[in-house]
């Protein structure tokens, strides 16, 4: 919190952004940025799942650029490996054929 011009701002993590992994805390947007950085990605989305013993896992959805269909999820996962911790890389990466929209035709990301 912080006061400005007699006003009181409220500042503080995004709440969506943060995934507890078994304790270990995650961003999204850092995963997002990594899997961004593929060659072979459009666009992701990354958040949290229910898992029984983790609490919540990490998972994501991507959209390949048209020229990469052959890119699947295994080498997803290991470009996350190589370039995040363990418990931030995502245990499933489904691949979608287009950016999801709400009803307000927005993304969700």
């Amino acid at each position: 919190m912080q006061v400005s011009d007699d006003r009181v701002l409220i500042t503080g993590r995004l709440d969506s952004d943060e995934i507890n992994v078994g304790g270990s805390k995650v961003s999204a947007g850092v995963v997002r940025g990594v899997l961004a950085g593929h060659p072979a990605v459009a666009w992701a989305r990354v958040t949290g799942r229910r898992a029984p013993v983790l609490g919540r896992m990490v998972v994501a959805e991507v959209v390949l650029a048209p020229s990469s269909v052959d890119t699947d999820e295994a080498a997803l996962v290991r470009w996350c490996a190589d370039r995040l911790p363990e418990h931030a890389v995502p245990r499933r990466i489904r691949v979608l054929t287009d950016i999801p929209v709400k009803e307000t035709l927005k993304s969700d990301v």
